[in-house]
């Protein structure tokens, strides 16, 4: 009975809004719930990732006693995170919908957490035409070229 619980729990997944700081980070990490954590680590931490036998890898510091720190169970999640932060100057910070997607659920996110940060904040952008000059409305442009005209005329 005992193991089939610690199945149930290690198959959970991570809301967001579960994750406000560092410490309820580390928490989710510890009990199975997500198997990377991306944190500023300090010494209070260190005897917690030891004793619950974690690995570290350091991505950059942010103060004289805190690291940006990935915390990891899976080498290969952690690895993909330190790329993309290292690429980006130490910070997890996602470029499209994509990015953010791909971020989200190497952090071990739910799939609706990541879709609710997605649409915040990629969901309202207008999306470029992708259609050649000759595809706009010809109506429009001549309207733009009689008011240039009729404007000139008035000089």
């Amino acid at each position: 009975m005992e193991s089939q619980k610690k199945v149930e729990t290690l198959s959970e997944e991570v809301h967001g809004d579960e994750v406000h700081n560092d410490v309820n980070a580390l928490r989710t990490l510890i009990d199975g719930r997500r198997d990377v954590a991306f944190v500023d680590l300090n010494k209070s931490m260190i005897e917690k990732i030891e004793k619950y036998n974690l690995k570290v890898l350091p991505v950059r510091m942010t103060s004289q006693n805190t690291i940006k720190s990935i915390i990891y169970r899976d080498k290969q999640k952690a690895l993909r995170l330190y790329h993309i932060a290292k690429s980006r100057e130490g910070y997890l910070s996602d470029r499209n919908p994509e990015e953010a997607r791909e971020i989200g659920q190497l952090l071990g996110y739910t799939a609706d957490s990541i879709e609710e940060y997605v649409q915040k904040k990629y969901g309202r952008e207008i999306p470029l035409r992708t259609d050649g000059p000759d595809d706009y409305n010809d109506l429009h442009e001549n309207t733009q070229i009689n008011r240039i005209k009729h404007l000139i005329k008035k000089l």
